[in-house]
């Protein structure tokens, strides 16, 4: 998938980007789901789900004197998406509510630790 993230911090450090801030962002993913059922022809059930979304997200990120930085963010958005069944039938593929939020359909939390270098 791709999310790409605008953020504002609420630092008064201008140097790099540290402190606490709030972001906005989009998401495409993609998945390829398989069951394990077979047709009277012998094909694996196949579908493909391409959700798309957005959210908002606060967090904070941390420069050490190192260049290591830490963030930890928090974040909800909304996620809708097709299911397009290449063989099979879609009540194959119902992953019910925990599948829904693995794979990003409908609301859902987006909790993250990063870590990076600053360079």
């Amino acid at each position: 998938g791709f999310t790409p993230e605008v953020r504002y911090y609420f630092s008064e450090n201008k140097v790099a980007p540290m402190g606490p801030y709030v972001a906005g962002y989009g998401r495409i993913r993609s998945f390829k789901l398989t069951a394990e059922k077979q047709d009277e022809e012998g094909r694996d059930y196949s579908a493909t789900y391409k959700p798309v979304g957005a959210g908002v997200a606060i967090g904070n990120q941390w420069i050490f004197n190192s260049g290591l930085t830490f963030d930890v963010f928090l974040g909800a958005g909304y996620n809708g998406g097709n299911l397009k069944v290449n063989v099979g039938t879609e009540e194959d593929f119902d992953t019910g509510i925990i599948g829904d939020m693995l794979l990003g359909g409908g609301f859902a939390f987006r909790p993250g630790i990063s870590i990076g270098y600053n360079f």
